[in-house]
């Protein structure tokens, strides 16, 4: 009976990353234009939320090879009543940006508390890489203490890798276009 309900607790679960990531995929099929990609942002960081993942800000850094950074591209609010995106530009080559330009080429996962990059940052980070950068999320940043991304939380994200990778695709179309 044990076995039983594990079993159908799985398939539940399944069922709900299932829905997300539908979820997710629906509203980047809906983009009119550039600026949509920032509704797929909060989208996606509700979305991680309502599977039980507690992250503070997600968001899309997009490499740059050439010039050796990473630009974070957009990144949710952070806090729990704030919707919205943020959008910035290029960072400056730095060893936390060579670090990152590295996991991404290698497709290796990048999952570290904040203080590794940054000796004054508190919480955690995970960089997941996509096709043209990296899916991250940060938990902890206001809260001192907060543990670390499990496993299962990091996989969670890697499924929605593919639909940002589709969502970013998307945005450079329409950016052309404009």
């Amino acid at each position: 009976r044990h076995l039983d309900l594990a079993a159908a607790e799985n398939r539940a679960l399944d069922a709900e990353r299932s829905r997300a990531r539908q979820h997710v995929r629906s509203v980047v099929s809906a983009m009119q234009n550039a600026e949509d990609i920032e509704d797929v942002v909060v989208v996606l960081r509700d979305e991680l939320r309502s599977l039980g993942v507690e992250v503070d800000q997600v968001g899309i850094n997009v490499a740059d090879e050439e010039e050796g950074t990473i630009r974070a591209s957009w990144s949710s609010l952070v806090g729990d009543d704030e919707v919205g995106v943020t959008h910035g530009g290029h960072q400056t080559p730095s060893a936390s940006n060579a670090r990152l330009l590295e996991i991404w080429k290698s497709g290796e996962i990048w999952n570290r508390p904040r203080s590794e990059t940054n000796p004054t940052d508190q919480g955690w980070v995970v960089d997941v890489p996509f096709e043209f950068g990296t899916l991250a999320m940060n938990r902890g940043q206001e809260v001192a203490g907060a543990p670390a991304f499990t496993d299962d939380e990091v996989a969670t994200l890697q499924r929605f890798a593919d639909v940002i990778s589709l969502g970013y695709t998307r945005f450079r179309d329409f950016e052309r276009l404009e």
